[in-house]
């Protein structure tokens, strides 16, 4: 029997007058009565006569179901036996064929199983099994913080959807100082995403005592800096983030002191109180980080930006913003590109523009600032995107050396200038390129050297400036379009080895360190763009027709199709700012444009800007970054 002590079912003869009766009366048609039509008698009879009435039981499926849980235990009609581990559970497959679509695909497909009366279950723990199969029986489950995960795996396993809801609602709010840290690596390792939302939240709001438990020393080193780096941090002084790092380098000092520097460039020093940072920068202590000559540096750094922000100066850069909860500004980004000239030949641009995303909603043509311009820019085809407030441009077709480039720049908003970093592992071009997790991957393209798309991936980590290469795409790709969307590697769209679109969008999963093709999500044109909002809604424009504009769940595998843009573009810049999806210039017919566009994602409307850009251009890097300044 249950180890839950539930109060028990009635039996069916104690409810027999639960029932409900609709009446119908016949209305039209002589009666079914047979005296005389004559008989005063047989006329009233025949008014009130009830032909047919409807017999409702609304305890049934209860009942059923009490009486099946009893045919259970003492094993009577039962024809299947699940087993799991060393214990076994006889049940009816059509009662669990009927509750979860695992089971259904199982007993009701072309599977082996579909034919057997005894079905392995590997993995999975036998004790939630028996909850699951209980919960089947008796339509109610007991959900514990001794039990809520290891239950919401095995109902996510099996399919048994409103468990696994049931648990993530119960976790999310059971989130304190001392789990949040262990329910966020849980649901990244589980993708249950509304508690890594939530848990990443909670942490962000409650930095300080969540610093102080045990849990926060396990910490990743990029998800530390990820934390400490957030905008929307809570934390009553930058000293407690100064503290918090402090106290996890301490707790394994041999590995970790290699990133000392880089975790103090993460905190927003000059914000500290000047005494304070003074005596930090003071401090000989064994334990004090100021005993490193580069940890050195970067604090007296972070005192002569203190000294000139006392003075009126204004400093930019990310270590010198006030944390702002709830509140982000953005800006617009446009890297390079290229127009066709009018004697047909190409013309590469070095110039960078930004522009302040909140001004653009303000008015209909804000300011464009001009930036550094972009070093080594004779070619085209390259890859752009943003990492942090860092860009990076990586490879493309080198139109002096007539061959494929493994270069790789990274530009500093903060500082406003470019420098490169460790070159790719190979020379590409035509490729795709996204950030996650901290970390740049470039994805597919062509070389110089062979006629055949690549499906080679490396991953850039920028705290070690090294590249490493990973797992092969399952379908090899040119001109894709690349996102990291809640914790995964999206490759979407790009043309294959025989020159069609690639239909599948490929999902590259890095904790699993494999490659997979979605179901049921498949687009037609090779050069289509993809972005993702900040509330993690991805967008895609020209998935099967130049001017459509899709809103696709990767986890549901839905897909919300959006007003159609106004123009129809090949290779324009296309990024999500605010409440806005804006598309860039790009080619209409052979003419290279200046003119914008973009979509309100609250109105639903599009709105043109004709002469919008600071120039004509298609082929360009567009970006999304936060401003710190």
């Amino acid at each position: 029997m249950s180890s839950y002590d539930f109060t028990r079912e009635l039996s069916l003869s104690s409810v027999r007058s639960s029932y409900s009766c609709e009446n119908s009366r016949v209305l039209s048609g002589s009666s079914p009565h047979r005296g005389s039509a004559s008989s005063p008698s047989s006329a009233s009879l025949s008014s009130d006569h009830e032909s047919s009435f409807v017999y409702f039981d609304a305890l049934l499926p209860s009942n059923v179901l009490s009486l099946l849980n009893e045919m259970r235990l003492s094993g009577e009609c039962t024809d299947t036996v699940l087993c799991v581990g060393s214990r076994e559970f006889t049940c009816h497959r059509a009662l669990l064929a009927a509750v979860s679509p695992y089971f259904r695909a199982m007993f009701a497909g072309d599977l082996r199983e579909s034919l057997e009366s005894r079905i392995s279950l590997h993995d999975l723990c036998p004790r939630m099994v028996g909850i699951l199969i209980e919960f089947s029986y008796r339509s109610r489950i007991l959900i514990t913080e001794e039990n809520a995960e290891e239950l919401f795996i095995t109902a996510n396993f099996l399919q048994f959807e409103q468990v696994a809801k049931s648990c993530t609602e119960f976790l999310q709010r059971n989130i304190t100082a001392g789990n949040c840290m262990s329910l966020a690596r849980f649901a990244e390792t589980y993708r249950c995403l509304p508690l890594l939302r939530d848990a990443e939240k909670f942490i962000l709001e409650n930095f300080e005592s969540v610093s102080e438990e045990d849990e926060f020393l396990d910490l990743r080193f990029d998800q530390l800096v990820a934390y400490i780096r957030h905008d929307q941090l809570v934390v009553q002084s930058e000293k407690a983030v100064y503290d918090a790092v402090l106290r996890w380098i301490k707790s394994n000092p041999e590995e970790r002191a290699f990133f000392r520097s880089q975790l103090l460039r993460s905190i927003r020093l000059p914000l500290i109180e000047e005494d304070i940072l003074s005596e930090m920068l003071s401090c000989r202590d064994e334990d004090s980080l100021s005993k490193s000559r580069h940890c050195n540096d970067v604090l007296k750094e972070a005192k002569c930006c203190q000294w000139l922000m006392k003075r009126g100066y204004r400093v930019l850069g990310p270590g010198t913003s006030p944390r702002s909860p709830g509140r982000r500004s953005e800006v617009i980004i446009l890297v390079g590109g290229h127009q066709k000239g009018l004697d047909g030949e190409y013309i590469y641009s070095d110039e960078m523009f930004c522009m302040d995303a909140g001004e653009a909603v303000k008015s209909s043509y804000p300011r464009w600032y001009p930036l550094a311009k972009m070093p080594h820019h004779m070619k085209r085809k390259y890859s752009v995107t943003a990492l942090g407030s860092d860009i990076y441009v990586t490879g493309g077709y080198d139109t002096v050396c007539d061959q494929s480039s493994r270069l790789v720049w990274r530009y500093s908003f903060s500082r406003n200038r470019w420098r490169p970093v460790t070159s790719m592992l190979e020379a590409r071009h035509s490729h795709g390129s996204a950030s996650l997790n901290s970390r740049l991957y470039v994805v597919g393209g062509k070389t110089s050297f062979q006629n055949t798309r690549l499906d080679t991936v490396e991953c850039y980590n920028p705290f070690t400036d090294e590249w490493k290469t990973l797992p092969p795409l399952p379908i090899a790709v040119s001109v894709p379009s690349v996102v990291g969307h809640h914790s995964r590697l999206y490759v979407i769209g790009g043309a294959t080895q025989d020159e069609c679109a690639c239909p599948h969008i490929q999902c590259y999963d890095p904790i699993t360190n494999a490659w997979s093709l979605l179901p049921n999500l498949e687009f037609s044109r090779k050069t289509l763009r993809v972005t993702v909002s900040d509330d993690g809604r991805m967008f895609v424009l020209g998935g099967r027709k130049p001017r459509e504009v899709s809103e696709v769940s990767v986890e549901t595998s839905e897909e919300c199709q959006h007003e159609p843009s106004n123009e129809q573009r090949t290779f324009p810049g296309i990024t999500v700012a605010g409440d806005r999806l804006w598309i860039f210039g790009g080619k209409i017919g052979e003419e290279s444009k200046s003119c914008a566009e973009y979509y309100d994602l609250q109105t639903n409307t599009w709105t043109t800007l004709v002469g919008f850009m600071p120039k004509a251009l298609y082929m360009h890097g567009c970006v999304t970054i936060a401003d710190d300044a």
